[in-house]
């Protein structure tokens, strides 16, 4: 449950080969290509291998979606071609070319009959217009002191073209609104006509040839415009219908094809970034090293002539650029590694934190927002947003983890909406039991600082930073100092004394102190690291920022209490408003949607904000400790076109 262990792979083999592995390991989904001349150290043999960047898969597959899109029919699913042939780039390029040339002659005709229709539309708005105005054709056309024009153009435009015309000889009539788009008459003297088509084409005015239109009409000109405009409308219809009797005579050699095409896509998506020598294919990247051997058997069944080589990620040279950082955890904590990344993905060689993340952030959330009622809102909001895909799969999990946490926050609170008299609380009341509830905060601030730092001292343990482990602020110094600081701060506040001189424990304090500041040094001489000394006033600094920030991380968790009380009072501050106006007309009505709306802006608002909270405990107070960041997430090509979930 962390960082899966990744292995570099290399397959050099004859093109058709490289072909059929590529498609196993996009069925398998489980490998990330690399440019091969990241692998490639050597300048001369580099100078040899011929690239290619784009995909020419991707055109040919557009134009077979294009076949079910002019039919008006859903795209059909892919089957998946494991083992069969698939063609050359040569012959699916030929067979879809034979296809979309067909579909593209009628898709072609049917473009200029839906703009001949526009155009008839056109006309007859014209045309009613004219009869409303009781205007003749002839005497609309037959003028030389006036010039109409006829169209169409957005409604922002239509409102530039009124704010102009203000100032200039030209009168702009709407005719018809449809959609976003605004028909219009517009008149102007022939004097102007010049500046009018000028202003028209600056806010593209699309004007409709009316006057050709009906050139062949006789003096019934609207029987003539709805005659033609039906007879188009089924011309359109008929070729939308020859489209889809041919994809239905087809269709089993079209979606065999289609799935065809598909593969070869992403099988040239694995393949795009080869290196090629001749018909020689060199393929490069990453994929987890418990897949090595599944990999090999493929080669030595299917591509007998196929080289691979594998590299572990111990022997990398440095020149490829960081391992990807595939996360492998239970369902309940694979949920919370969108949380890790909202941060940042951890480096290959890093402690993944989900499973800490998982638990505290639940923790903290129902710590914060204790209360049955709200929790189980916030589980049915989970679950109806992402039925509504509203929400992605993992955030919604979150969600609801989170709102299962502050149900069971609220049966220790004895909190149901905000009603602490309806059950006994099991551990304690906010409101009643205050100072427990922030020392209960601070211990469990203590213990997560603590954690981190004990992550912080096994991750140096496994990349033998000893210096770091031992003399650090964030290593064993760092911890010890920390907790005794913590008994001494106790000791204090509660005065109780410890059963060791508190003198004694703050000689410890100062020789620690002295420990961290002077840990370099002390790993150069005592531990023989050669490590890049900082000058000493950035490492001054630096160690006062880590110890201050003991004491400010620490503090910061009291913002567990401060939450929880927050919560309480707003849940009593709805129940007070909502008891306030029951005496008043139609009182039980105001009263019920007081308590919804009061309760909705609670769960919304404050949960909001809680969430906020939650997360940066998470990023501040113990990411900070131990975790770096900065790597990049395993995104292997798929079947699906996508990131594989693993």
């Amino acid at each position: 449950m962390a960082v899966v262990e990744m292995s570099g792979l290399t397959v050099v083999g004859p093109r058709s080969e490289v072909v059929r592995i590529a498609r196993r390991l996009l069925v398998k989904g489980c490998f990330q290509p690399v440019p091969v001349d990241m692998v490639v150290a050597d300048r001369d043999i580099r100078s040899r291998l011929k690239t290619k960047g784009e995909n020419p898969w991707d055109e040919l597959l557009e134009e077979m979606r294009c076949v079910w899109k002019s039919a008006g029919r859903e795209i059909p699913e892919i089957r998946v071609y494991e083992r069969s042939e698939l063609p050359s780039y040569e012959e699916a390029s030929s067979r879809v070319e034979r296809i979309s040339r067909r579909l593209q002659i009628w898709a072609g005709r049917g473009k200029v009959l839906a703009s001949e229709e526009e155009e008839l539309e056109a006309a007859r708005i014209y045309v009613e217009a004219l009869q409303k105005s009781g205007i003749s054709g002839s005497d609309a056309f037959n003028t030389e002191i006036l010039k109409i024009f006829a169209g169409n153009l957005s409604e922002d435009n239509y409102e530039r073209l009124q704010e102009a015309s203000a100032e200039v000889p030209l009168i702009v009539f709407p005719l018809k609104k449809s959609g976003n788009t605004m028909w219009i008459i517009v008149i102007t003297v022939s004097g102007y006509l010049e500046g009018a088509e000028k202003l028209l084409d600056s806010v593209y005015f699309r004007n409709s040839p009316i006057e050709e239109v009906l050139k062949d009409a006789d003096s019934d000109w609207k029987s003539y415009l709805d005659t033609r405009i039906e007879k188009h409308k089924r011309a359109i219809s008929k070729l939308k219908e020859a489209a889809a009797n041919y994809l239905d005579k087809n269709n089993r050699d079209l979606e065999e094809l289609y799935s065809r095409v598909y593969c070869m896509k992403h099988v040239y998506d694995i393949c795009r970034r080869r290196g090629q020598v001749g018909d020689l294919f060199v393929v490069s990247g990453w994929l987890p090293l418990s897949e090595i051997e599944s990999v090999r058997k493929i080669v030595d069944e299917e591509a007998p002539e196929t080289i691979i080589i594998s590299e572990s990620t111990e022997k990398t040279r440095t020149d490829l650029g960081r391992i990807p950082v595939l996360l492998k955890n239970l369902p309940f904590v694979k949920d919370f590694q969108d949380v890790v990344a909202l941060y940042s993905m951890p480096l290959y060689n890093e402690s993944d934190p989900s499973v800490f993340v998982a638990f505290t952030f639940c923790l903290f959330f129902g710590f914060m927002f204790g209360d049955v009622g709200h929790g189980l809102m916030i589980i049915a909001g989970a679950m109806f947003f992402e039925h509504k895909r509203l929400l992605s799969r993992s955030f919604a999990s979150v969600l609801r983890f989170a709102g299962l946490s502050s149900v069971l926050f609220g049966f220790l609170y004895g909190s149901i909406f905000g009603n602490e008299n309806l059950i006994n609380g099991i551990w304690l009341s906010p409101l009643e039991d205050m100072q427990t509830l922030i020392q209960s905060s601070l211990v469990l601030g203590i213990a997560v600082i603590s954690a981190g730092m004990i992550i912080n001292i096994s991750v140096r343990y496994r990349k033998k930073e000893f210096g770091k482990l031992f003399f650090d602020s964030s290593g064993v110094a760092g911890l010890v100092l920390y907790w005794l600081s913590v008994a001494l701060a106790w000791s204090a506040l509660a005065e109780r004394a410890l059963p060791v001189p508190s003198s004694l424990l703050i000689v410890f304090v100062l020789l620690l102190l002295g420990v961290i500041f002077f840990s370099d040094v002390l790993a150069i001489r005592l531990l023989k690291e050669k490590i890049e000394m900082e000058s000493p006033v950035v490492h001054v600094f630096h160690v006062l920022h880590s110890l201050l920030s003991f004491l400010s991380n620490t503090v910061s968790f009291v913002r567990l209490a401060a939450f929880a009380l927050n919560h309480v009072g707003l849940s009593l501050a709805v129940l007070m408003l909502s008891r306030m106006v029951t005496d008043l007309p139609g009182g039980s009505v105001i009263t019920w949607i007081i308590l919804i709306v009061g309760h909705l802006v609670i769960v919304t608002l404050e949960g909001l904000i809680v969430f906020i909270q939650t997360l940066r405990l998470e990023y501040y107070e113990f990411f900070s400790k131990f975790y770096t960041g900065g790597g990049n997430r395993f995104d292997p090509v798929t079947w699906e076109g996508g990131k594989k979930n693993r």
